[in-house]
């Protein structure tokens, strides 16, 4: 009998007219399948005598000549071959090109290995067309193109059965027609997802016709309209907008009966889902007010106000500040503590947020001196110092976000820092004595400091205002269903 090497490779079953020649023979396959159901795959069937050890042995020694790494998947091709892993066998051979196009023996090789993975390749999709698993004897094509494809890419082309096209394209339209039942299917057991998913793989895998792609896209946007009535019943309004708006951005429009019921949909989700949030007057630490550092609630408080609160995210109405203010005052007299739950539920709000400065600090970095002179009133020459460097500004506010019965939903702390150049003079007498340049008199002018620090303090404050704001809308967001 034939030698193999290594373990014996499991023996294939093969038509009755392919038995009765075992050494070479070329049959077409026989159709296995009931009277009643046509299959396009019909490929022919090619069978060689399997490669003795020793020949195959003979041709990993010819590759002395070639680089090492492509006679590394050469041989690894031919201990696939051995095994009847002709696919694998295939790959190798043409990676081994890939690396060493001269190589004569992989190209030859690939030729009868691949002509062996083609013929593979068909059986298995017949046998999977014949037990009705279409889409995956459309994946056992694709399998084949890549291999196909491979094969060109190095100069090898391989030969195919004449109806390889027509047969390939008919088993994609039965994969078509099985994906569509099955999305079908799906969305009728609420399985969403796993619906999309085979809609969308008509276009993804399938080389859909203009016809059945539009097919697909329609019927995956009634599923999604489907499935956000589905959540809207559930009360999960934000998730049945998401979804109405998926319907709606359909390639190439929903039908029209879906995105007028999917446009409606997402009104009423945003009218039943929407929750009032109250944003109480922004506090400092008692420690720091009594510091006399710069107090910059107000700047933070006019920024948070007019650049975010006004304008929330979809399902978050803030309430009016001024409303807030006056509901503060009234029901927390002077030197009370604050009832948010009893503000908030005057005020209809299902969320308050309080923010308070904890932290505020000025660093100077990288502080150099220049002795500088400069004349007198008198006509005497002064000594004074100039100084240049980098001014940090740090904030840190802590953030608490409660219920409508007060309790605390959330708490974390946002800290921000911004940093600037500064240029200042020291002078041990009275800087108005001292004859001075324009700009050298720039150097003890207190409104420039002032306006040095203020530079750096309203970067900052712009950017803590839209890191609180981002928080806030994200944490309360996660909060809406």
């Amino acid at each position: 009998g034939n030698r193999h090497i290594g373990p014996r490779a499991p023996e294939r079953a093969l038509p009755p007219s392919v038995a009765l020649n075992p050494l070479l023979w070329t049959e077409s396959m026989e159709r296995h399948h009931s009277p009643d159901r046509a299959s396009p795959v019909t490929p022919s069937l090619v069978c060689r005598m399997p490669r003795a050890p020793s020949c195959l042995a003979l041709l990993a020694v010819a590759l002395t000549t070639a680089c090492a790494s492509a006679g590394d998947r050469f041989e690894e091709g031919i201990e696939a071959e051995a095994y009847g892993r002709y696919y694998q066998a295939s790959m190798r051979y043409v990676e081994a090109l890939e690396k060493d196009a001269q190589m004569t023996e992989a190209r030859e090789r690939l030729v009868e290995a691949g002509d062996s993975a083609i013929q593979d390749g068909l059986r298995n999709a017949y046998q999977r067309f014949d037990a009705q698993d279409e889409v995956g004897a459309g994946e056992e094509y694709h399998r084949l193109d890549r291999l196909l494809a491979r094969a060109r890419s190095v100069g090898v082309r391989l030969p195919t059965p004449q109806d390889y096209a027509d047969t390939r394209r008919a088993t994609f339209d039965a994969a078509i027609s099985r994906l569509m039942a099955a999305g079908s299917e799906a969305g009728e057991n609420r399985r969403w997802a796993a619906g999309r998913q085979a809609f969308a793989r008509i276009r993804n895998s399938f080389e859909p016709t203009e016809d059945q792609r539009r097919e697909s896209l329609d019927a995956e946007s009634g599923l999604l309209l489907d499935w956000a009535l589905a959540e809207e019943s559930d009360g999960r309004f934000r998730r049945a907008f998401t979804l109405a708006g998926e319907a709606l951005d359909i390639s190439g429009g929903a039908p029209a009966s879906v995105a007028d019921a999917a446009a409606r949909l997402q009104d009423r989700a945003v009218q039943a889902g929407t929750l009032g949030m109250a944003i109480f007057p922004l506090t400092i630490a008692s420690d720091l007010e009594a510091s006399g550092e710069t107090d910059p609630r107000q700047l933070l408080a006019d920024i948070l106000e007019l650049d975010h609160w006004r304008a929330p995210p979809r399902f978050i109405a803030v309430a009016d500040p001024v409303l807030v203010r006056a509901a503060t005052r009234r029901l927390t007299p002077l030197g009370t503590p604050l009832r948010p739950e009893r503000i908030l539920d005057e005020l209809g709000a299902q969320f308050g947020v309080l923010i308070e400065i904890t932290s505020l600090a000025w660093t100077e970095e990288n502080v150099r001196q220049r002795a500088r002179t400069a004349p007198t009133e008198r006509g005497a020459t002064a000594r004074y110092t100039e100084e240049e460097g980098t001014l940090e500004y740090r904030v840190q506010a802590d953030i608490l976000i409660l219920a409508r019965d007060g309790r605390e939903l959330e708490a974390f702390s946002v800290l921000e820092s911004e940093d600037g150049p500064f240029r200042r003079g020291i002078y041990e007498g009275d800087p108005g004595t001292l004859e001075l340049s324009r700009s050298e008199a720039r150097l003890f002018d207190p409104v420039v400091q002032a306006q040095q620090r203020r530079t750096i303090e309203d970067a900052l404050t712009v950017t803590l205002a839209q890191e609180i704001a981002e928080e806030v809308f994200r944490r309360v967001l996660s909060r809406i269903r």
